[in-house]
């Protein structure tokens, strides 16, 4: 498992971490409580906040945030053509194959425990 900081990339419910705020956000840990104490809650994988931080780490990443930092509010044409930018660039950010693979294998193993359902 790839890890920074001792934090996994992604969780399955199950594990310890599933359930620190910090690490899975507000509704991940919920659920992650939920699916310990045996509620009927769906089984599922989280991707953690550190997965977040480092996809932030990257280029592509901090131009969204060089052009976030230059843009002037109170020029509306400015504003939209920014948030166009800052739109494509997102939607083009390239996941880590690290990442990536992380989650394949998660939802991979997901599918194994639940191969009688449709995930």
């Amino acid at each position: 498992m790839t890890m920074s900081d001792n934090i996994p990339f992604v969780v399955s419910l199950e594990e310890k971490h599933a359930t620190e705020l910090e690490i899975v956000g507000g509704k991940g840990a919920n659920l992650a409580i939920l699916f310990q104490r045996n509620f009927n809650v769906p089984d599922a994988f989280i991707i953690t906040t550190n997965a977040f931080q480092h996809v932030l780490n990257n280029e592509q990443t901090k131009n969204v945030l060089l052009l976030i930092d230059e843009v002037d509010v109170d020029n509306i044409k400015e504003l939209e053509d920014i948030s166009n930018k800052i739109k494509q660039t997102i939607c083009n950010i390239n996941l880590p194959n690290d990442i990536i693979n992380l989650i394949i294998e998660h939802y991979n193993k997901l599918c194994e425990k639940n191969s009688n359902m449709n995930i």
